[in-house]
């Protein structure tokens, strides 16, 4: 099959080139060329790296994922998957659909308003990909409580046709496995995320606190409140892929980079990514040794790569985007997704410091961030209460911010040197 692929370009689609993909008993794989128009107007840019701009195409081989990695970024993750699988479980049940679904089937079943990042597909009937059910749209705010309570039900295991068909389109190919959805509050495109039956703690609130504490430390984070529903707390975060309506193309650390995702990887490497491709390297490498820092203080420990993005500058150079998904995770090994560098997973303030050079942050600079964040993370019981926790949540959350790395980081802060004991 063949699938034109757009992106927003001042306002307005322009065809940049076409996705093939094929699938033979299980068996998927897909190529992608560049329109002949987009590679002879002025100022021409790769979709990502691994998608050089030259002509013919380029193949993806068959494998764990079907196509491209800019491509794997925007199609439903985790949570939009367990909803697309309760509604093939639906589908297959009423006799509605006789052949399993596939990677393409996945990719194009997310509404094109609310689809991540700036990439938009147009289809043989020459439409924009709609919706999988016409009468799905992306809901205004008021209808916040329908999506709770539908959420829940997928949760439970006991969704209705009308609850899946309600979530089939808003927001699943948003990342991570937790429950969520795209809202829109007046002209705005907003990320619900919502509690899950399942939580002890209540996790949106937790979330919004930590955001706080990033924002404070001087890590660029997305606007955000709390609102709730159905007795509830809710967290809505603006969508950073969008600008006053204007999409803005997204890609993972992973694709950036041109790797793996589930396979180790460092904090040095994205610096190195961000060097070869950034469009501001020196101020991006900057808050990324500082969200490195925060992460470890704060036991961040699911910081894989697709929890590190980029947004395109508009001209094929990228930015860090602003931090997502920073979330204490107490009682977890003290072990990093993303390595700090090649000497291991352990999230070590030591290990932090020492590396502060590799992203061109001198031993005053490092120091004067560190002494900020600790600051912070000093404070985190009198923010967690402004936030609305309570006793049992800020017990529950003591050890993730009241621990060896914290004791340290908070010494190095007070000393003369880098490392105590060193004059």
């Amino acid at each position: 099959m063949k699938v034109e692929i757009f992106i927003d370009v001042a306002e307005a689609p322009a065809l940049v080139g076409f996705l093939r993909f094929e699938s033979n008993g299980g068996r998927e794989s897909s190529s992608f060329e560049y329109a002949s128009s987009w590679l002879e107007q002025k100022r021409p840019y790769a979709l990502e790296p691994g998608l050089p701009l030259v002509h013919g195409p380029q193949f993806w081989p068959s494998g764990e994922v079907a196509f491209h990695r800019i491509f794997d970024d925007i199609g439903p993750d985790g949570w939009g998957k367990k909803i697309f699988n309760r509604d093939a479980a639906r589908a297959r049940k009423t006799g509605r659909e006789k052949q399993p679904r596939n990677s393409l089937d996945y990719l194009l079943a997310v509404d094109d308003f609310s689809r991540q990042g700036a990439i938009r597909f147009r289809t043989q009937d020459g439409n924009f990909q709609r919706p999988v059910d016409a009468n799905t749209r992306t809901p205004p705010l008021i209808e916040i409580e329908k999506l709770l309570f539908a959420a829940n039900a997928i949760e439970r295991d006991d969704a209705t046709a009308q609850d899946i068909n309600f979530l089939l389109n808003n927001g699943v190919s948003l990342g991570g496995m937790r429950p969520k959805a795209s809202v829109i509050d007046g002209q705005q495109l907003m990320l619900a995320k919502f509690p899950s039956p399942g939580d002890s703690y209540r996790v949106p609130l937790i979330e919004a606190m930590t955001l706080d504490m990033a924002r404070r430390a001087g890590i660029t984070t997305p606007n955000n409140r709390i609102i709730t529903v159905l007795g509830q707390p809710v967290l809505l975060l603006d969508r950073f892929d969008r600008n006053a309506g204007r999409r803005i193309h997204f890609a993972s650390a992973a694709t950036l980079l041109g790797v793996d995702p589930k396979l180790d990887h460092c904090y040095t490497d994205i610096a190195e990514g961000i060097r070869k491709y950034g469009a501001k390297a020196h101020d991006d490498l900057k808050e990324l040794w500082t969200r490195m820092v925060f992460t470890v203080l704060v036991s961040n420990v699911d910081d894989h790569l697709k929890n590190h993005a980029f947004l395109n500058d508009g001209q094929g150079a990228w930015r860090l985007s602003p931090a997502y998904d920073v979330n204490p995770m107490p009682g977890r090994a003290r072990d990093l997704k993303t390595w700090i560098s090649e000497e291991g997973p352990e999230a070590s303030i030591e290990a932090a410091m020492a590396a502060a050079p590799f992203f061109d942050i001198d031993h005053g600079a490092a120091k004067e961030t560190l002494q900020k964040i600790v600051a912070v993370i000093k404070q985190w019981k009198p923010i967690a209460k402004r936030h609305g926790l309570n006793k049992q949540e800020i017990e529950y959350l003591s050890e993730a911010f009241e621990h060896r790395e914290a004791d340290l980081a908070d010494e190095i802060a007070r000393s003369s040197s880098l490392r105590p004991g060193v004059p």
